[in-house]
C-alpha cells in the first residue's frame, strides 16, 4: 500500500487520508509465462482532486516536450535558411544567364550540382 500512495501522491500530488486494498487478479489464471496482476484500491485523499493538479511528471514531460519542440523548431528554421540560401544561388545563376532543366531542377553551365 505504500507503493501505492507513493505513486498517487508523484503523480497526481495528492496526499492520501486512507487507503483500502479492495481485491487483486491476475490476467489470464493459466500456465502463460507473461501475466497481468492487477491491484485495487479505494483511496481517500487529503483535498478533493482536481482537473489543475500538475504533478512533477506532467511538468517534466511538458519541459521535456518543450525542449524537443525548440529543437525541432531550430532545425526547421536552419532548413528554410538554407533553402533561401539555395534559392538566392539559383536564382543569381539564372541572372547570370545559366540555363535550368526544370523536370529535374538542376543548374546547367555552372558549377552548382
Amino acid at each position: 500500500m505504500n507503493a501505492t500512495t507513493r505513486e498517487l501522491h508523484k503523480e497526481t500530488g495528492l496526499a492520501t487520508r486512507h487507503c483500502q486494498h479492495l481485491f487483486s487478479y491476475d490476467d489470464p489464471e493459466d500456465s502463460r509465462l507473461i501475466r497481468n496482476l492487477h491491484k485495487v484500491f479505494l483511496i481517500e485523499t487529503t483535498t478533493p482532486p482536481s482537473l489543475n493538479v500538475v504533478s512533477g511528471r506532467e511538468e517534466l514531460l511538458k519541459e521535456q516536450y518543450d525542449k524537443t519542440l525548440q529543437e525541432q523548431l531550430k532545425a526547421r528554421d536552419k532548413e528554410i535558411e538554407d533553402i533561401k540560401h539555395q534559392q538566392a544561388v539559383i536564382l543569381d545563376a539564372i541572372a547570370n544567364g545559366a540555363r535550368v532543366e526544370p523536370r529535374l531542377l538542376r543548374l546547367q553551365d555552372t558549377g552548382i550540382p
